[in-house]
């Protein structure tokens, strides 16, 4: 009889992760963890929930105030993580999450004026503005977005391009001596690119991506 070999990923997971360079690990938490670490986010923001007029703004980038340790918050995206790094004595300390929401608030414009995601899409960006970009840098084992509510179609998902992570990685092979946050051409880079997806999903529903994924 042979062991399973992993614990928290399924054969389609790890499928998923090798050919698109991404996996959703469904539920990994609970509405009710995800309501109480997000019921505060407009008293921060000092909007009304129930009227856009006080929205000042619709896409905000929250500073965080809390943190807890993924181990501890959600220990199926642990243990996924763990799996997909290659054990959690490979992962650099400490390892946590807090509440620097990404709230994308959405206005009526958006709804009439939306777009499914192609290389023409705006915004393309490879994550990491904090240093330079090597093929092996250690910044970054793996990236995630983690649905603190229910994010629907058309909603303001983050958009993926899951065949980018090849793209970038010869990109980067070339590049012995790194590469500045802003200088990857990602226009020339999406624009080799033809698979898109929204990463829409419930709360509690968290994406575990490679670090050069678009």
């Amino acid at each position: 009889m042979t062991a399973k070999k992993y614990e928290f990923l399924s054969d389609e997971d790890v499928e998923s992760f090798l050919t698109t360079g991404m996996v959703c690990i469904r539920n990994a938490f609970t509405s009710e963890q995800g309501e109480q670490w997000s019921r505060d986010t407009f008293v921060r923001l000092g909007y009304d929930p129930h009227d856009p007029e006080t929205w000042a703004q619709t896409r905000i980038h929250m500073p965080s105030l809390n943190h807890r340790p993924v181990k501890d918050f959600s220990p199926r995206a642990w243990g996924a993580i763990c799996e997909l790094c290659g054990g959690e004595d490979r992962i650099q300390q400490p390892a946590q999450w807090g509440d620097s929401f990404i709230v994308n608030l959405g206005a009526p414009e958006h709804a009439e004026t939306w777009q499914p995601p192609t290389a023409n899409s705006p915004g393309w960006h490879k994550d990491g503005d904090f240093f330079r970009h090597f093929l092996d840098s250690p910044e970054q084992g793996l990236l995630t977005i983690i649905l603190w509510s229910d994010v629907l179609p058309r909603g303001g998902a983050t958009f993926v391009a899951t065949d980018s992570v090849p793209v970038v990685a010869r990109f980067m092979a070339d590049k012995t001596e790194g590469t500045l946050p802003n200088s990857f051409g990602f226009k020339d880079l999406i624009a080799q690119c033809h698979q898109f997806i929204e990463a829409t999903g419930k709360t509690g529903d968290v994406y575990l991506m490679h670090p050069y994924i678009l």
